[in-house]
């Protein structure tokens, strides 16, 4: 593994009821890599799937014999705020500031205290930065403050990285630490950096777009759970964050017209009242093979019970809209008392298990009735994007508002219909890109899109009529999405084993289509443009330069995969 890497990046000043920030130093092309960050202290490891907490991280540091060094020590108070803060606060709790340098003691590099590394910051900041570390380094945290600083800051997920895992031949393992470089971002629903990855004990973060010199770099604090509307957002990032998000998506929606956040709310209660991702989750499964898979009756029990446990009714009126924005938008109420209404009487749990007949004709009528119920959602929403909203960018945050509602409409007419939707991972990839760039689901989606156009065209259906929807283009943005979150492969060789890679580690995800068959022969489709690359490439370069062409790759994780 890499140690400890900073790439053209600082520290922005504190800035009253909002604090630091992180900017980009120099203009910043697509997938370059910000960092490679090592925790504080260490990280806490758990088996695949099991959802670690702050609290586990601390009892972890307690427990361990490696404890917190007093390096450590440092770089938490140096994450500390004078008081606990929203974004109302006032001057007296806005943070000193600090460079990179202040956290540029790695374990390679913990002999001497002041020991200089490679990259870190600007040089400018030595003098503030040092300071900043010095007046941290005399403040000792109480407990309290210490479990403050690790719940606002502390990072994980219930897996690491699926491809990069694969290829490393190591058994993926859940996993949560305390990145202070990546804990220094601040929160967008529309993140202009990729979407963080950990393996092992790093985490490594690349730009999604074109980020000029000076602009602030962001990521997302709510991963896949930016696919819901302005309202259910802020209310997790105050819950668990204490701020009200300003981003561009959320001052778009908020001044959004008000039949559109209508219809962004009756697209969230409704698919909350059925239980979406169960729901799609149990369409993943082929009604034909149910007889050959014996755990579907017991899935479906846990699955009854934990949708029997939610109070659809209450959880509604819960999700009622801001009662301040009420008098803009006198119709809002009427339409969530209308879904209030619909949702009300679906009995999910009936649902889900006459689902599980195939061929049954009540199974079938009650699908065929969500399915429509959620079409007139979805098609309402575009109605209404298309008569007032005229930035294209704009109507993109608005649709990823709705996602759940989107990515339910489709499976269940896929469901029905019995056959591939060509356009269907497409459509969601790209709103997942809105919230979650080049993240595992947005790779997943954008693997299945690419399958599903080549076996379109396989099977001799019609052309696609618009260039971005043919077989060579959608193959484009998976390895674009690639570059993304895994940096610039050195050849198609090594392109080729990630999306093999990529293939062989999928999993089901309700965010998605995935077909775990068709998506199987990614690989293979790779390796056959690959070699038609090469071919071009060879037949080009006859002249007496025909090499396979390189593409320069920069300080990342993938020269350690093979």
């Amino acid at each position: 593994m890499n140690d400890r890497h900073i790439g053209p990046v600082e520290v922005s000043p504190p800035q009253p009821g909002r604090g630091r920030g992180v900017v980009a130093r120099e203009d910043l092309q697509p997938g370059s890599l910000l960092f490679v960050s090592e925790p504080v202290g260490s990280v806490l490891e758990g088996q695949l799937g099991q959802q670690l907490q702050p609290q586990h991280l601390l009892q972890h540091w307690k427990t361990s014999q490696q404890g917190l060094s007093a390096e450590d020590r440092v770089k938490l108070s140096l994450l500390h705020r004078p008081s606990s803060s929203s974004s109302s606060s006032s001057s007296s709790s806005t943070p000193p500031p600090i460079s990179f340098k202040d956290f540029s003691t790695s374990k390679a590099s913990s002999k001497a205290k002041k020991a200089s590394a490679k990259g870190f910051g600007a040089a400018p900041a030595k003098q503030a930065g040092n300071a900043a570390a010095a007046a941290a380094a005399a403040v000792e945290l109480t407990d309290e403050q210490l479990e403050a600083v690790v719940a606002c800051n502390a990072y994980g997920d219930d897996h690491t990285d699926a491809t990069l895992t694969y290829c490393r031949q190591e058994q993926q393992r859940s996993v949560i630490g305390l990145f202070p470089e990546f804990s220094l971002l601040n929160h967008s629903c529309a993140p202009n950096t990729a979407a963080p990855v950990l393996l092992r004990d790093r985490l490594l973060l690349r730009t999604a777009v074109v980020v000029p010199a000076g602009q602030e770099l962001t990521t997302s604090y709510l991963s896949t759970a930016g696919g819901m509307p302005r309202q259910q957002r802020q209310q997790l990032l105050q819950q668990h964050y204490g701020f009200v998000c300003g981003c561009h998506r959320c001052k778009a929606e908020e001044q959004a017209a008000p039949d559109i956040t209508a219809t962004l709310q009756a697209m969230h209660a409704f698919s909350s009242s059925i239980d979406a991702p169960q729901l799609l989750q149990l369409m993943a499964i082929n009604p034909a093979e149910e007889q050959a898979a014996p755990d579907i009756t017991a899935t479906l029990q846990a699955m009854h019970a934990f949708s029997s446990s939610i109070d659809a009714p209450q959880l509604l009126q819960l999700m009622a809209i801001n009662p301040a924005e009420e008098q803009a938008a006198p119709d809002i109420t009427a339409t969530l008392q209308a879904m209030h209404a619909f949702s009300s009487s679906i009995d999910a749990p009936q649902l889900l298990q006459l689902m599980a007949a195939a061929g049954d004709e009540a199974s079938t009528a009650k699908l065929t009735t969500l399915h429509q119920q959620a079409g007139k959602l979805v098609q309402q929403l575009e109605d209404q994007l298309q008569q007032h909203v005229t930035e294209p960018v704009v109507a993109q945050w608005l649709r990823a508002s709705g996602y759940d509602m989107l990515a339910l409409m489709l499976r269940t007419g896929e469901f029905l219909a019995g056959v591939k939707d060509v356009a269907a991972a497409k459509r969601l990839a790209e709103l997942v890109r809105v919230f979650a760039p080049a993240s595992e689901p947005h790779l997943l989606l954008l693997s299945d899109s690419a399958v599903r156009a080549a076996e379109a065209a396989a099977a001799g259906g019609p052309a696609p009529t618009a260039p971005e929807d043919t077989q060579e283009l959608r193959v484009a943005q998976l390895v674009r999405a690639l570059a993304l979150r895994y940096g610039e492969p050195r050849d198609m060789d090594l392109l080729t084993t990630l999306a093999g890679a990529l293939s062989a580690s999928l999993t089901p995800h309700w965010l998605g289509l995935i077909d775990l068959d068709g998506a199987m022969g990614l690989q293979q489709l790779m390796q056959q443009l690959a070699a038609a690359g090469s071919a071009a490439a060879g037949a080009a370069g006859s002249d007496g330069g025909g090499s396979r062409r390189k593409v320069e790759m920069d300080a990342s994780q993938l020269g350690q995969l093979q």
